[in-house]
């Protein structure tokens, strides 16, 4: 507001000044108060960053914005926005993070918002013969949500709002630490503040809570320790994976059976996921489901 005053005073002043001078001054001054207007305005203090064209396609420096935008996180300049070939504008405020294939923004309406991590192809390991387009994950993304984010387990998307493949809006998660980090990397995340010793035991019964919302499924698409969230008070997965298994039967193996950390669980809480998991499918048993 003061450097916006500041700016607007000097306008005036310098409308005022051209009048008792030559010329020659009146031109070099009336320059500078030009300047000073187009600032003053605003709109040399905004930066659009056009990420699609309007055929749908990704410009051919995507790769290069949002390399741009990794580098100005923490430090986003105001008025900072993508653009979309939908004609939509969303000023963002910050680069939150990204995953193999997303990148994940923070918009002015503390939203995130989910955009490819780069144009082209992504190549599985496995699969190396095989390109799959980085917009292709994101219609899957909202294909696994559609599947089970009704289980309340997942990040939660606004589909009204979203226009895949080229951006996902979603509700905003002050994610702190995986479920990977919370077991292996502890003693870093009690260091740093981002977990604190009191709040342990009540995460590991929030995670048994968290299971008994995938109960339905035995297996899902990138369901691992890394994708498994927190922000200090419950767990969600951050990203939806859309090739998702219903169990048959209560003796299916849960989903935290293959994960790495759950080796690393207490023993109660890994008996206790087991329990309530084969409580919870016993209807399926019984043909209920």
């Amino acid at each position: 507001m003061i450097l916006q005053w500041i700016i607007n005073r000097l306008v005036l002043d310098c409308s005022k000044a051209v009048s008792r001078l030559w010329p020659s001054e009146m031109a070099t001054l009336h320059l500078i108060a030009v300047i000073l207007g187009a600032i003053s305005c605003g709109g040399a203090w905004a930066k659009d960053y056009v990420l699609f064209n309007p055929d749908g396609t990704q410009v051919s420096d995507y790769n290069r914005k949002i390399s741009e935008l990794r580098g100005l996180r923490g430090h986003f300049p105001a008025e900072t926005r993508l653009v979309f070939g939908n004609g939509e504008v969303i000023p963002v405020t910050n680069y939150l993070g990204e995953g193999k294939l997303t990148a994940v923004f923070l918009t002015d309406e503390i939203d995130g918002l989910r955009v490819p991590l780069a144009s082209g192809n992504y190549y599985f390991e496995d699969r190396p013969d095989e390109p799959h387009p980085y917009t292709e994950f994101m219609a899957k993304f909202l294909l696994g949500y559609e599947q089970w984010g009704y289980s309340g387990a997942t990040v939660k998307v606004d589909l009204a709002r979203s226009f895949s493949p080229q951006y996902i809006r979603v509700k905003y998660f002050n994610y702190k630490f995986n479920l990977w980090e919370f077991y292996q990397n502890r003693a870093r995340l009690l260091r740093e503040g981002k977990l604190k010793p009191e709040d342990i035991v009540p995460l590991e019964k929030s995670l048994v809570s968290f299971s008994q919302r995938v109960t339905d499924f035995k297996a899902i698409w990138d369901f691992r320790d890394a994708n498994i969230g927190s922000d200090g008070n419950e767990w969600l997965v951050l990203d939806i994976g859309n090739q998702a298994r219903r169990a048959e039967s209560s003796d299916d193996p849960t989903l935290f059976d293959d994960l790495k950390s759950f080796k690393l669980l207490p023993t109660h809480v890994r008996d206790e996921i087991r329990r309530l998991t084969r409580i919870r499918r016993s209807s399926i048993d019984h043909g209920l489901k």
